[in-house]
């Protein structure tokens, strides 16, 4: 309960300490929809539906501030800490469970998307509680982790399009350790699979369509290079110094146990310690290896609950090399995690400053923004009213002089008023010559120009 209530004051202090932005607004305005609209949204995008209906409900008790919507995400990221403290304590002992929720909390993925409005802090959630009654299961004999796999995976499956992955790597870790399961707990896997499948009906025929789409359609996420196979440790680590100093101090430990370790070094061995290293394996390396055969995936935020097996690693290691003496000698561990941890998170983003900056313009105006998607963005902060009314967006924005455009022909099509905004929101990347500005500047002079944090910039117009 401490470090739960620990890991709740360090991300809610800064819950809305850095604004609005990236990928949160499509979560935040989708989930205001209906039900039924919400269905329809998620036949054309890469979005399972479960968090997006648990944040409409969230939404409809709490609002759509900053702090109600990243609060669902906080809870989720607190419901982990029990998970991981039963994991990492039944694997190496009290202080390895207290090392590995260390991690966790002083991680800065783990505390950015803990605080972010997006499904990743409960699929982190939903793994971490299917490590521990997988381990459960194969270990203690426990029947009832079979029945809670069940409730996870599906969970999963209704959470994210990796789940899949996550259940193959799942059954490849029972297959290697069958010896330890009864022929009744098969067969109760079996069922329980069955189950999950049939729980799973109303979401499959949405899974098998988006899965066609992903395989016909390229996907902006890069082919990996080998260097991210330690460069994602490196960034759950919170960077080279971290991942140099925890470096140091496992070598230290190594030499001052030497005498006795050389004498126990099957102790790394442990049929535990090969199941952390092989789920690792699987899910880390099984996603490295989609995205060199098939399509890339390996990226930091999908690849966000492989950590907990990271952290678990070194934890295994640790206590490894102390061999149960002094073993509160690791928590040291924690002193490097804690001295680069960034207790307030950034996303890179400005836009509550971009609309301020627009606001203090006065008369009527008209907005332009491009790319057309950072709309929900910039009327969030911009024009709240429209972006809580979903239903009515087009023809409120129509009616505010707010237009999308993909580029300048599009001018033609739009009333524009005397003054304009030209929201640019690093258009380059993907319309590098839209040709906006150029023809903006036939009919209109730029007064002036302001940059902002990713690229972005407003500029304002006065017809000539």
């Amino acid at each position: 309960m401490g470090l739960m209530l620990v890991h709740f004051i360090v991300c809610f202090l800064y819950i809305d300490s850095f604004p609005i932005a990236l990928d949160e607004p499509f979560s935040i305005f989708h989930s205001q929809k209906s039900l039924p609209d919400l269905w329809e949204v998620f036949k054309n995008e890469n979005n399972p539906p479960l968090h997006f209906i648990l944040l409409h409900f969230w939404i409809k008790w709490f609002g759509t501030t900053a702090m109600a919507v990243r609060s669902l995400s906080l809870v989720f990221s607190v419901l982990t800490i029990p998970a991981l403290f039963k994991l990492g304590k039944k694997i190496t002992g009290t202080h390895g469970g207290i090392l590995l929720v260390g991690f966790f909390i002083f991680s800065n993925f783990h505390h950015y998307h803990a605080i972010e409005a997006r499904v990743y802090s409960l699929f982190v959630c939903l793994f971490a509680w299917i490590a521990l009654d997988l381990y459960q299961l194969i270990f203690e004999q426990r029947k009832r982790s079979i029945w809670r796999l069940l409730i996870w995976n599906t969970a999963l499956l209704y959470s994210h399009y990796l789940a899949g992955f996550v259940i193959a790597c799942e059954a490849v870790v029972l297959i290697y350790f069958y010896k330890h399961l009864i022929k009744k707990d098969w067969i109760n896997l079996f069922i329980s699979g069955a189950l999950s499948v049939v729980l799973f009906i109303p979401g499959l025929r949405l899974w098998l369509m988006r899965y066609d789409a992903f395989a016909e359609n390229t996907t902006w996420v890069p082919d990996p290079h080998w260097t991210e196979l330690y460069g994602n440790i490196v960034r759950f680590m919170n960077g080279k110094l971290t991942y140099l100093l925890i470096g140091i101090l496992l070598i230290m430990l190594f030499f001052i146990r030497w005498n006795t370790l050389r004498n126990h070094w099957k102790m790394l061995i442990t049929p535990k310690n090969q199941f952390v290293l092989l789920f690792f394996i699987l899910t880390y390396g099984g996603m490295f290896l989609v995205s060199i055969l098939f399509k890339p995936v390996f990226l930091d935020r999908y690849l966000l609950y492989t950590s907990i097996l990271v952290f678990l690693l070194y934890v295994v290691v640790v206590e490894f090399l102390l061999h149960q003496k002094q073993d509160y000698i690791a928590l040291l561990l924690l002193v490097p995690m804690i001295a680069f941890f960034d207790w307030q998170p950034k996303n890179n983003r400005e836009p509550d400053q971009m609309a301020n900056w627009i606001e203090r313009g006065a008369g009527e105006q008209s907005v332009l923004i491009c790319p057309p998607f950072y709309d929900l963005t910039f009327i969030y902060h911009h024009q709240p009213e429209i972006f809580t009314n979903p239903m009515q967006k087009e023809k409120l924005m129509e009616e505010a002089s707010i237009y999308r455009l993909y580029n300048g022909s599009e001018l033609k099509t739009v009333a524009l008023k005397d003054t304009v905004y030209f929201v640019d929101a690093n258009s380059k990347f993907l319309y590098p010559n839209n040709g906006i500005q150029e023809a903006l500047k036939a009919e209109y002079n730029m007064i002036k120009s302001e940059e902002f944090k990713g690229d972005f910039s407003v500029s304002q117009f006065i017809r000539k």
